[in-house]
């Protein structure tokens, strides 16, 4: 009890009375933020003396414009079923020719590649939406295999290579065409466009690289640089199939170049 008292003589009335002052400002603060929001404690604050000026308001944002959304319709999704339908049957068409048709040299076994391409897209159409074609039905099988890479380019007289490095090193090409674990390579095709099929039925896991060798074109002087496209499938022919496409230049020959990779 002394030593408070003691203190107190030591503090002078000005000093106590700017803390209660101090204390009653910072409440009326406290509750012009509470009842009235950022904006009314800073007028409160002011009128108090504890700021010196009030910033301006924020500006207020934007009205956002109501986007308009058109909602696709049962006619809409008609109209798109219709047009792939559409695409399906044409492809089939051409595709059909190619596996009936008598083809230059340079496209030895395009007839097997291109059957494998037309019985899949088949399976995506109605047997009527097809009876004009007159398919000989005992020619179509639809192959499902773990994983497919197909590889085609767009200059005539072109040779490319395609070479794939299964999960076990094993490297599969045209004069090593049939792995250990039953990856295939089709012909070697040198003079034409392609394509050239890598397919293997019972997959091993892991990851298989794609590489293509450039021998040269004797396009490329007239044309420019080849587009190579590859296509992987993962599942091929199955209701869970995968497909990518990679697409590159090529000018220069060199010895081997990585396209992609493809893990299973």
């Amino acid at each position: 009890m002394i030593h408070m008292v003691r203190n107190m003589k030591h503090t002078s009335s000005g000093s106590i009375l700017f803390e209660v002052v101090l204390a009653l400002a910072l409440f009326v603060f406290a509750a012009a933020v509470i009842s009235g929001g950022f904006s009314a404690s800073l007028k409160t604050a002011a009128a108090l003396g504890l700021v010196k000026s009030i910033p301006p308001p924020l500006p207020k944002p934007p009205a956002k414009k109501p986007r308009n959304i058109k909602h696709m319709t049962v006619e809409d999704a008609r109209a798109i079923h219709t047009s792939i339908d559409a695409d399906n049957i044409r492809a089939i068409e051409l595709l059909y020719k190619v596996v009936t048709g008598k083809w230059d040299g340079r496209f030895r076994e395009i007839e097997a590649i291109a059957l494998t391409e037309m019985s899949r897209i088949m399976r995506r159409v109605k047997p009527k939406q097809i009876e004009h074609i007159k398919i000989n039905m005992e020619l179509v099988k639809l192959l499902d295999v773990d994983v497919r890479i197909v590889m085609s380019w767009d200059a005539d007289s072109t040779d490319i290579d395609l070479h794939v490095v299964e999960p076990s090193g094993e490297e599969v090409f045209y004069s090593h065409n049939l792995s250990t674990i039953g990856g295939a390579v089709s012909k070697d095709l040198t003079q034409g466009y392609g394509p050239e099929e890598y397919m293997l039925r019972k997959g091993m896991h892991g990851v298989y690289t794609i590489k293509a060798k450039f021998y040269g074109s004797n396009s490329v002087k007239l044309m420019g640089a080849v587009t190579v496209k590859v296509d992987i499938y993962a599942n091929f022919g199955r209701n869970e199939e995968d497909h990518k496409s990679i697409t590159i230049q090529l000018k220069d020959k060199k010895d081997m170049i990585t396209i992609g990779q493809i893990e299973f």
